[in-house]
């Protein structure tokens, strides 16, 4: 799995919002200030709409006049909480 910033003619598996007060929420279309996140995992965009519904990027937002995340905290999150959602998935498909 790969995290970059998003460019307009990116086709990755998804997008994540990185500014505003819905840092961290999944897309399936470009907007600006988000980071594009390319994989081969079918069930990527509900593993990361589980991150943001369980508001794990709460603790990640800065920013005092416009609130955002950054990419390396990002790809941290993601790469520590996935293996353990990974053995989550596994149990209830």
């Amino acid at each position: 799995m790969k995290i970059l910033t998003a460019k307009p003619d990116d086709s990755p598996a998804l997008f994540i919002q990185c500014k505003g007060l819905h840092s961290g929420r999944p897309l399936k279309e470009y907007i600006p200030n988000s980071f594009a996140v390319f994989s081969d995992d079918p069930n990527i965009f509900d593993k990361c709409f589980t991150l943001w519904k369980t508001k794990q990027y709460r603790h990640l937002i800065i920013g005092s006049v416009v609130p955002f995340i950054r990419i390396t905290d990002t790809r941290k999150l993601v790469s520590s909480i996935f293996p353990v959602l990974d053995k989550k998935w596994q149990l209830y498909t």
